[in-house]
Order: structure tokens, then C-alpha cells, then sequence
């Protein structure tokens, strides 16, 4: 075939259930992360889920007055939008026995629009640097 010139990366909102031109991606993207039209994912509203589709385009789909070579998708990807959560709005810590801390928060008031699956916890033990402990 003809080769690669780049990828479009589709999405639905879930609202018409019809994939809609998204942006445009470098074939540099095959085996890297790429960033698109951030613009477009900018409007993108926390809290709500959106599929995605992306299709490998060459000369062949880009110069086709007969319009009738349709993009080979790829498998549907339905990830949701969200900020980041809020943080607990406070933190209490516990000595049960010699060498052992418990640490535990209420629910943060704000998910940022999806679950929060986790939690992070670091600590900062004598000064030594930030480091995660648990999650």
C-alpha cells in the first residue's frame, strides 16, 4: 500500500452516536504518545465520556474524489474526561503501636467528574525527600 501520512483521530460524544474529525496526528505517533489539537480536547467538559476511533491515512484516502475508500478504524476507546480530585479536605493520623502510623481521610468533596479509583499517600521522613508509601 501506499505509505503511512499520518492518523485522524475521531470522536463521539456520545450524544448522536456518530464519530465526528477530531484532529490530525503525525505517523510519527505509531509508537510514540502524541498530542493532537489540544485546542479540540480543551473544550472537551470534565465529567462525561467520549469514544474515540483513529484511522491511518495515506495518499490513497486523502486523494479520493469518489470518496468512496472509507478509513480502516480502529477499535473503539470510551475513556472519561475529569479533572484531577479534589483533596481530602483533611488528613488524621494514628500511633497504634511503636513504628506503625494509620492514616486516613474522609471522602473527597469534589471527584473531578470520574471515580477516584486511589489515593496516593507520600511521606517526607526526616527530611530525606518526597516518596510514596502507599496507595
Amino acid at each position: 500500500g501506499a505509505p503511512l501520512l499520518g492518523y485522524e483521530v475521531y470522536i463521539d460524544r456520545l450524544v448522536s452516536g456518530n464519530f465526528e474529525l477530531l484532529g490530525l496526528a503525525s505517523p510519527s505517533c505509531l509508537e510514540h504518545v502524541c498530542s493532537i489539537n489540544t485546542a479540540a480536547l480543551e473544550t472537551l467538559p470534565a465529567g462525561r465520556q467520549y469514544c474515540f476511533r483513529v484511522a491511518g491515512v495515506n495518499v490513497v484516502a486523502l486523494d479520493n474524489p469518489l470518496n468512496d475508500q472509507a478509513p480502516k478504524m480502529s477499535n473503539t476507546v470510551c475513556p472519561y474526561a475529569a479533572d484531577p480530585p479534589m483533596p481530602p479536605a483533611a488528613v488524621y493520623f494514628a500511633y497504634p503501636r511503636p513504628g506503625e502510623i494509620d492514616v486516613r481521610w474522609p471522602p473527597t468533596a469534589d471527584d473531578g467528574g470520574a471515580p477516584v479509583d486511589f489515593f496516593g499517600v507520600w511521606m517526607n521522613a526526616a527530611g530525606r525527600g518526597w516518596g510514596r508509601i502507599a496507595t
